[in-house]
């Protein structure tokens, strides 16, 4: 398969003060679309609701990885 092994890792990001998970998604991902913002929420077991806490470490996997509603 042509996927390099980087593709594949799920990267943890550590909640640093002022961090919103659509800003982390926007700076991870480059994207500010809600549906992929609900879909790292889910992947990490939380809402998108759901407040951050500073030192908490989120997943971020691969985008293939992600379950993403689409728009349509």
């Amino acid at each position: 398969s042509s996927t390099t092994e980087e593709e594949d890792k799920v990267y943890i990001w550590e909640v640093t003060e002022g961090e919103y998970l659509s800003g982390i998604v926007a700076d991870y991902y480059g994207t500010y679309d809600i549906n992929f913002v609900a879909a790292v929420a889910e992947y990490n077991n939380m809402s998108i609701e759901t407040g951050l806490e500073i030192g908490m470490m989120l997943e971020l996997p691969p985008e293939s990885e992600l379950n993403i509603e689409s728009a349509e």
